[in-house]
């Protein structure tokens, strides 16, 4: 379940990075935008099997 909060972040914070955002504020991005999404794709994986 970490791997894949850490492997969803890094996906996103690379490409935030080349559009040339700030460190810090690219990983506001990406816990902004992908915490939610993880969350509900491991507790829907955990459910379902």
């Amino acid at each position: 379940m970490v791997l894949a909060f850490v492997f969803g972040y890094s996906l996103t914070v690379g490409p935030v990075l080349t559009a040339g955002v700030p460190s810090r504020q690219a990983v506001k991005v990406a816990l902004a935008a992908d915490t939610v999404s993880i969350a509900a794709m491991e507790v829907t994986d955990t459910l379902w099997c």
